[in-house]
C-alpha cells in the first residue's frame, strides 16, 4: 500500500481518537447538580390581615408574622432555564384567628452570578393550595389559594453535597372559595409582603 493511504490511515484514526476525547462531559460546578432544597423562614401577611383580623379580634392586633417551610426538588434538566418543584408550608397565628396551608409550587430560576461557591438567583414562584384553612373564632373554614413570588437567593456551597441560602422576596396570595360565616369571609382575603428565610440544599 502507498505512503499517502497509511498517512491517510493516521490522520483519521487521530482524528477519531480526538473526536472521542470531545465527547467526554464537562466538569460541572457544584451549583449546576441537581438538588433537594429545605427553607425556613417568615412572611409579612399585610395589612389585609390586619383588617380582616379586627372583624374576629374586636381590636386591632399586633404586627404578625407567618411562618413557612419550602421544599424543593432542582433540576438543570433544560438548557435555557433551570426549574424547581415542590411544596409550600404556611401558618399564621393570630388571637382568635388562624390560617394554613399546604401549596403545591414551581419555581423558574435564573442565575445572576454564579462563581466558584456563591450563586445569586432570582426566583419566580407560582403555587396552589387546595386546602387552605382559616379558623376565626373556632370556626374552621376550607377553600383554595394562590400564590405568586418573586425572591432573590444568595448560596453558598461549603461542602461537595451541601449548600447554605438566604432569601428575600415578595409574596401575593389570593384565597377564594370559602363558605363565609355572617361575620367573616375569607374570599376576599389576600396575603401579601415581604418573606425572608434561610436554607441548605442537599446536592446530588
Amino acid at each position: 500500500m502507498s505512503q499517502y493511504f497509511y498517512n491517510t490511515l493516521i490522520i483519521l484514526s487521530l482524528a477519531l481518537w480526538c473526536l472521542g476525547f470531545s465527547y467526554v462531559p464537562e466538569k460541572i460546578s457544584l451549583h449546576e447538580r441537581k438538588q433537594l432544597t429545605f427553607s425556613y423562614g417568615v412572611f409579612q401577611p399585610g395589612n389585609n390581615w390586619a383588617t380582616s383580623s379586627h372583624e374576629v379580634n374586636r381590636e386591632l392586633p399586633s404586627t404578625v408574622y407567618g411562618t413557612q417551610i419550602k421544599v424543593r426538588y432542582e433540576s438543570y434538566d433544560l438548557d435555557f432555564i433551570d426549574y424547581r418543584i415542590g411544596v409550600d408550608i404556611q401558618g399564621i397565628a393570630d388571637k382568635d384567628l388562624l390560617f394554613s396551608a399546604v401549596s403545591l409550587a414551581f419555581d423558574l430560576t435564573n442565575d445572576l452570578y454564579n462563581k466558584k461557591k456563591h450563586r445569586i438567583i432570582s426566583v419566580g414562584t407560582f403555587a396552589y393550595s387546595p386546602r387552605t384553612v382559616i379558623i376565626a373564632d373556632d370556626e374552621q373554614l376550607e377553600g383554595i389559594s394562590y400564590k405568586y413570588g418573586l425572591s432573590f437567593e444568595w448560596v453558598y456551597a461549603i461542602f461537595k453535597t451541601w449548600s447554605m441560602k438566604t432569601m428575600i422576596g415578595y409574596n401575593y396570595q389570593k384565597l377564594g372559595e370559602y363558605d363565609s360565616t355572617y361575620f367573616f369571609d375569607p374570599s376576599y382575603m389576600t396575603i401579601r409582603g415581604i418573606e425572608a428565610g434561610v436554607g441548605l440544599n442537599y446536592v446530588f
